[in-house]
C-alpha cells in the first residue's frame, strides 16, 4: 500500500508539474500575441486619426522583414501570332531576350525593354486552341468590355523619349518669345514682363513645350516607324487626353497591340505647385467650376 502511495504522489506530480509548464507556456505565447496584436493595432490606427471620414488604404509594412518582392519582372500576354506580337514591341523599344517553349509546343519569348529593366513575356497559343482562323480573333476590346475583371493594360512611360525629340523639334528661344507674347500686355495694354507676370510658370513652360512636340506627335512619328518598317499602321484605341492625377499632369493614349490588347502609353507634362489631396471623395460642380475659375484667373 504504501509504495502504491508513493507512485501515485509521484504520477501526480509529475502531472500537477506538466500542467503548470504547459499552462505558463501558453500564457506567455498569448502575452506575447496581444502585445503584438496592440503594437499592430496602435500602428493601423495612427494614419486614420487624420481622415477619420474615410477608410485608410495606408499599408503598414515591415521594413527589416526578409519575406518581400524587389519588382516587377514582367507581364504575360498570350498572342496568336509571336513574330507579328514582337514586331509590335519592337516599335516601343523591347527587343528579344530569351526564346523557350512550354511544354514542349507553345512557343514563349522574354522580350526586355532596351531602356529599363521592364520585361514582357508573349505566350502563342496554337490556333487549333483558337477556335477559329487566327484572323478572325482578337483579344476582348477592354476599352469597350468595362465589367471583365483582371489584368486591363500595359502602360509603357514615353516621357524621356518626348523630352528628348523635344530638345531636337522646339527651340527654348521660340518657346520663351511665344510666352512673352502670351502674357505680355495688362487689360490697358502695357506690357509686362513674364517673370512679373506670371512668376517664372514652370507649368506653361511645359505645356507649350508639350504643345509643340508632345504625345499626338511622337505617336505620330511612331506610326511613320511602324509604315516604314512594316508596312502597317497604328490602331489607336485612344487618342491623347490629358489627366491630373495628384500634383501630376500627363497625357496619354491608347493602342491596341497585334493581338488587341490595350497599352497606355504615358507621358508626364508638369507637376503643379498646388497641393492636392489624394482620395475618392466626389467634386461638385459648384467646386470643380470655383476650381476652374481660380485656374483661369491665375492665368
Amino acid at each position: 500500500i504504501i509504495m502504491r502511495l508513493s507512485i501515485l504522489s509521484i504520477v501526480l506530480f509529475l502531472s500537477v508539474s506538466s500542467v503548470a509548464h504547459y499552462v505558463a507556456g501558453f500564457v506567455s505565447v498569448q502575452s506575447r500575441r496581444l502585445q503584438s496584436t496592440r503594437i499592430n493595432n496602435k500602428s493601423s490606427l495612427q494614419p486614420q486619426q487624420s481622415q477619420s471620414t474615410h477608410v485608410s488604404t495606408t499599408t503598414i509594412l515591415n521594413a527589416e522583414s526578409d519575406v518581400y518582392t524587389s519588382g516587377v519582372h514582367h507581364t504575360a500576354i498570350r498572342s496568336k501570332d509571336i513574330e507579328n506580337a514582337i514586331k509590335f514591341y519592337s516599335l516601343l523599344s523591347f527587343e528579344v531576350e530569351e526564346k523557350f517553349l512550354i511544354g514542349g509546343t507553345v512557343r514563349c519569348a522574354w522580350l526586355k525593354n532596351l531602356h529599363s529593366p521592364c520585361r514582357i513575356e508573349l505566350i502563342e497559343v496554337p490556333e487549333d486552341m483558337l477556335g477559329a482562323p487566327k484572323e478572325l480573333v482578337r483579344a476582348a476590346d477592354q476599352l469597350k468590355k468595362t465589367s471583365l475583371l483582371g489584368l486591363n493594360h500595359l502602360c509603357l512611360d514615353v516621357t524621356q523619349s518626348i523630352n528628348a525629340r523635344q530638345a531636337l523639334k522646339v527651340s527654348d528661344d521660340d518657346l520663351d518669345a511665344e510666352i512673352t507674347q502670351y502674357f505680355s500686355a495688362d487689360e490697358d495694354g502695357v506690357s509686362n514682363s513674364v517673370s512679373s507676370t506670371c512668376s517664372g510658370d514652370q507649368n506653361t513652360y511645359d505645356h507649350r513645350r508639350n504643345s509643340e512636340y508632345g504625345l499626338g506627335e511622337w505617336l505620330t512619328d511612331l506610326e511613320g516607324e511602324s509604315k516604314e518598317m512594316f508596312g502597317k499602321t497604328l490602331r489607336i484605341a485612344m487618342g491623347p487626353t490629358t489627366r491630373t492625377i495628384g500634383k501630376n499632369v500627363y497625357d496619354l493614349a491608347f493602342l491596341y497591340d497585334a493581338d488587341g490588347a490595350l497599352v497606355e502609353l504615358l507621358n508626364h507634362v508638369t507637376t503643379r505647385p498646388e497641393a492636392t489631396e489624394s482620395g475618392w471623395e466626389k467634386v461638385s460642380d459648384e467646386d470643380f467650376m470655383a476650381q476652374l475659375q481660380s485656374l483661369q484667373a491665375k492665368k
